[in-house]
């Protein structure tokens, strides 16, 4: 049977908490070195704030900071602001714990400056579908789907069947899993 979008979401919850310690640091390692390479040439990255079990990008965002090519979202009611950080001291904790861009000192950026957007997910599939927290952000970023998208996580977090879609569900360009 399969299981709804919130049974997978706890399951898939659970399942990204047991990566172990080394796994953990193994994946960052090789998210940094891989996505590195996807990204040279690009300008502007739309990336996001590593929390809690989600792989951790933050070397990798340290990085594009410091080349003045990081942008984070913020969520703002129910969308999210793209901010460019150039960095990291200028971020502030959201009211999930997030660590988000301080509009005070994080210029606002348009969509359409983006090259390449690295998007989280608690799982995905073959057909690179994401099941994110329910929230509908990114379904709403990316629903024009003119800009690059990699799905980014750990291998744990591919499925082996097709995730539930819905008619708003946007597909992403390519994964990087590790």
């Amino acid at each position: 049977m399969m299981l709804t979008k919130a049974g997978l979401r706890q399951q898939m919850r659970r399942q990204r908490l047991e990566v172990s310690l080394s796994r953990r640091k193994e994946a960052a390692c090789l998210a940094h070195a891989s996505l590195n390479a996807a990204l040279t040439g690009k300008n502007l990255v739309l990336s996001y704030a590593s929390f809690g079990s989600e792989l951790d990008l933050w070397s990798l965002n340290t990085q594009l900071a410091q080349e003045r090519r990081l942008v984070l979202p913020r969520a703002t009611g129910d969308r999210l602001t793209l901010h460019q950080v150039t960095h990291l001291k200028h971020l502030i904790s959201s009211q999930w714990g997030i660590q988000e861009p301080d509009p005070q000192s994080c210029p606002l950026v348009n969509l359409c400056k983006i090259e390449t957007i690295l998007v989280p997910g608690l799982a995905f599939d073959s057909h690179h579908h994401r099941l994110g927290f329910g929230k509908g952000f990114y379904d709403r970023l990316l629903k024009d789907g003119a800009i690059p998208t990699i799905g980014v996580g750990f291998k744990e977090q591919l499925l082996s069947d097709a995730l539930p879609i819905q008619p708003w569900d946007v597909a992403l360009s390519q994964l990087q899993l590790f």
